[in-house]
């Protein structure tokens, strides 16, 4: 279809990084292809993205994906999402942006700097920290049929924080939400630290029945599932604060109301809207019940799609679950699951 008003081609997102996943994926093809990096297939859990033998050749991949898409995009953004296609699921510190910014002017001429810039990662100080879900937590993702411009929202966010932080309630919103991301990492790093010896899936499977309030009983690691909760509903507060001081739909009413009635079922952790916000997507973080339809789902993630489900017959909206789950493996890949039954 094409907007009437503007006659460019309309195109829905699911707000995931899907445009930085196709150049990622272009670029490491194309090196690949042309024998200029050995990239891997699989990995185990063993492996380790700072000694692996090939660390090298995926940072040529990122730091080129990297130009591309910010060529593509017209301006340097935060580099995360090309940064998840590289790397899986961690907690990123951005590049400065000034290492690529003659990639970005015409004048010079980006054969004449482009060489030295992807190869130079000395210069390249972003950092990429691990994080996993261990076994027994999932993540199931949404599309919600629309979409949003991720980079005309963040364009406007970044314009609001340049322009108008004129009160230091506004000012301290910044602060608050670097600090509550800091302790959603450390909180995820306890559960898999703790998990490694302590954790049983009939644990996981008996706090799936039971209300979030209840987990607190079961110390310590119920504790730590409740704070990571609480941890990640403060960071969806102040997102929303941060979206409707700027006039930015980050966390929109529309996605609230279903963030809240998903996370009354027993066994959610958490329901939200990931990345830039928006219309487009949503997350849940839940605890795996017992399993069903012959291993193929479980009854926490049955009454995730009956929700969503009822929701979208009842309203203007669709909820459409994406059939894929993380492999668990340190790097976060994806592999295919069976669709939710409906």
């Amino acid at each position: 279809p094409v907007d009437e008003s503007t006659g460019e081609m309309i195109v829905n997102k699911t707000g995931m990084g899907s445009s930085a996943a196709l150049v990622t994926s272009l670029v490491g093809s194309l090196l690949r292809y042309f024998g200029l990096v050995k990239l891997p297939s699989t990995l185990t859990e063993n492996d380790n993205i700072d000694n692996l033998a090939y660390g090298k050749d995926v940072a040529m991949v990122h730091n080129l994906s990297q130009i591309c898409h910010s060529v593509a995009q017209g301006k340097i953004g935060s580099g995360f999402d090309v940064s998840s296609a590289c790397y899986g699921s961690h907690a990123y510190t951005r590049f400065n942006p000034d290492i690529i910014s003659d990639c970005m002017n015409e004048e010079l001429g980006m054969n004449n700097v482009l060489y030295h810039i992807v190869n130079d990662n000395c210069k390249w100080d972003n950092t990429v920290r691990v994080l996993n879900l261990i076994e027994g937590i999932e993540l199931l993702m949404a599309d919600v049929c629309g979409g949003s411009e991720s980079p005309s929202m963040a364009r406007k966010i970044m314009k609001w924080k340049r322009e108008r932080i004129t009160s230091s309630d506004e000012a301290d919103l910044w602060e608050k939400l670097k600090q509550c991301n800091n302790d959603i990492f450390s909180l995820m790093q306890t559960i898999v630290t703790y998990a490694n010896d302590n954790i049983s899936s009939n644990l996981l499977v008996d706090l799936s029945q039971k209300d979030i309030d209840e987990w607190r009983k079961c110390q310590p690691f119920g504790s730590i599932l409740y704070e990571l909760r609480q941890a990640l509903s403060r960071n969806r507060s102040l997102m929303k604060q941060m979206g409707d001081a700027a006039g930015v739909p980050v966390v929109p009413d529309t996605q609230s109301h279903i963030i809240e009635e998903t996370e009354k079922i027993k066994g959610v952790i958490a329901c939200g809207v990931p990345g830039a916000g928006g219309y487009d997507a949503l997350y849940v973080i839940y605890l795996k019940g017992e399993i069903t339809d012959e291993g193929r789902s479980d009854i926490v993630r049955d009454e995730v799609a009956s929700l969503w489900k009822s929701m979208s017959e009842d309203n203007d909206f669709q909820v459409c679950p994406l059939s894929l789950r993380s492999t668990g493996s340190i790097w976060g890949g994806l592999k295919e699951s069976y669709d939710l039954p409906w």
